[in-house]
């Protein structure tokens, strides 16, 4: 699956699942931090398969970022 496609798929999952997105910028980077330590934890544990989900998770977070902060 290319980049753009994965994190686009995560992004659709993220706003179906928390529609609601923090206001607060400190409290969004902690869930961006969240999901990047999950690739961390995923690279651990030898999964490169759902380290590349968590990846596109961060992508996915880091759009909504923008989206609200800018």
């Amino acid at each position: 699956m290319r980049a753009e496609e994965a994190v686009r798929a995560a992004y659709i999952h993220a706003c179906n699942k928390h529609p609601v997105f923090p206001k607060n910028p400190h409290a969004a980077l902690s869930i961006l931090v969240e999901e990047v330590g999950e690739i961390a934890q995923a690279l651990n544990e030898g999964d490169m398969a759902a380290a590349l989900l968590e990846a596109a998770q961060v992508g996915a977070v880091i759009q909504r970022f923008i989206e609200e902060f800018s």
